[in-house]
């Protein structure tokens, strides 16, 4: 695979980026974009383009600074979306609940 590796200067930027993955031409099938402290707002974006997009097999995620509230946006998007196959939350701020959430998200009927 070609891999995309983003360091997102500008929060702003992610807003952008997201839009562009959740078209569906879009054929990125592994994208990078840990430590680029994106925070549950960065992450809400990520999670919307998450329901969307059918291309993206790898996603990289961690040292964003992701909380809770984040884990729990994870659960929905990660329900919907059955392209993925890796996703690297590593050094994120889950607690036990974010955790459970996350895990919910994955579970197969």
């Amino acid at each position: 695979y070609d891999i995309l590796c983003l360091k997102i200067v500008l929060i702003s930027l992610i807003n952008t980026f997201v839009d562009c993955l959740s078209n569906e031409v879009a054929d990125i099938p592994v994208c990078c974009i840990s430590g680029n402290n994106l925070q549950d707002a960065g992450a809400e974006k990520i999670c919307e383009m998450l329901k969307k997009n059918m291309s993206l097999k790898h996603l990289y995620l961690g040292s964003n600074k992701f909380e809770e509230r984040a884990a729990f946006s994870f659960r929905e998007a990660l329900s919907h979306n059955e392209t993925l196959e890796t996703l690297d939350l590593s050094w994120n701020h889950f607690r036990t609940n974010g955790a459970v959430a996350i895990a919910e998200g994955v579970q197969v009927d």
